[in-house]
């Protein structure tokens, strides 16, 4: 006796299965006949009516688990993006027949796939696809976006500067880092969106493709101008020094200045010149080989190499005595 009550169970169980699924299927066409048109609600007081002549149009099998939604009118498919959420496979998937571990295929879903969530259940979804099959599929295979769906990939790009890595693949995402010129990436996804997959700092992030370049920009020091950024004048020989704090140096008129240099050496690296900061021995501050100099960009652009007191120094930095002296340079130090 147990053996047919669990039969008969079972056999409800599919019953209701079907009923369920020709109502959403029925619904959707009635729905679609509301959106053109065909049918007027307002002017109907019994729906039953057109709810059985919805089912007719359909012509649905009576015990049929899995529909065929090509056999109804095409805006019944149509009507589901107003009615059920849709989503995208973010993989090539099997759609299942149920969720049984031994269930059957009953269609294979590509990669990017839009279907409809008719309902979730467990780890599973049922959803509704482009062919008009109902079936099952896990629902993390699921996704909200396409801009969530990538391609694996393994190649190495250079950020542009002050590029921005940011936690969700839109240009709204909260921002994870900024990237200063020439950063090297491994891009692990790719897709036709705006934002490819990338590491920063043991975190999964995205970065705009636009701010990627295949090799690192290299720009070399800007040399003084022949004419027009030249000092007329006389070095005596002395250096600057703490003591010795204005002399008339081998390019001008040298002070100095004691100021946090990150962002200066920041703004350097973006603008595509190579150098570490540090500090030498005497105080002097300085960037690679050179001394850090501020001086009038007008006459002396950023990356100008020019003979100091102290040694060959790189314009690295500008500052209000420019207006008073444009051929005055200050020197960066710890003084």
């Amino acid at each position: 006796m147990s053996g047919k009550r669990e039969r008969k169970k079972k056999e409800e169980t599919a019953a209701v299965r079907v009923l369920k699924i020709s109502a959403v299927v029925i619904g959707a066409y009635l729905y679609s006949q509301v959106l053109t048109g065909l049918i007027d609600i307002s002017s109907r007081s019994n729906i039953s009516a057109d709810f059985e002549a919805a089912a007719e149009a359909v012509n649905m099998p009576e015990a049929r688990p899995l529909i065929a939604l090509e056999e109804a009118p095409r805006l019944s498919y149509d009507a589901f993006g107003n009615m059920y959420q849709k989503k995208y496979l973010n993989k090539e998937t099997d759609i299942l027949k149920d969720t049984q571990i031994l269930s059957s295929s009953v269609e294979k879903g590509d990669k990017r796939e839009s279907v409809f969530v008719v309902s979730q259940e467990n780890d599973y979804s049922e959803i509704m696809t482009n062919e008009g099959n109902v079936g099952y599929v896990r629902t993390t295979a699921l996704t909200d976006n396409l801009e969530y769906i990538f391609d694996e990939a393994d190649m190495t790009k250079y950020a542009k500067a002050n590029t921005f890595v940011r936690r969700a693949p839109f240009i709204d995402g909260e921002e994870a880092g900024k990237l200063s010129l020439n950063t090297k990436l491994v891009i692990t996804g790719t897709n036709d969106m705006q934002f490819w997959q990338t590491e920063y700092k043991g975190e999964t992030v995205y970065v705009d493709k636009d701010d990627l370049m295949d090799k690192p920009k290299v720009i070399a020091p800007v040399q003084p101008k022949s004419s027009g950024g030249g000092y007329i004048g006389t070095w005596d020989g002395r250096k600057l020094t703490r003591s010795n704090g204005t002399i008339m140096g081998p390019s001008g008129k040298e002070t100095y200045y004691n100021l946090r240099m990150n962002y200066v050496v920041e703004l350097m690296h973006d603008a595509g010149f190579q150098g570490e900061y540090w500090v030498r021995s005497d105080g002097v501050k300085m960037f690679g080989d050179y001394v850090m100099v501020a001086a009038d960009f007008s006459i002396r652009p950023k990356g100008t190499i020019l003979p100091t007191s102290l040694g060959m120094g790189i314009v690295c930095d500008t500052g209000t005595f420019i207006y008073t002296n444009r051929y005055q340079i200050d020197i960066a130090v710890n003084w």
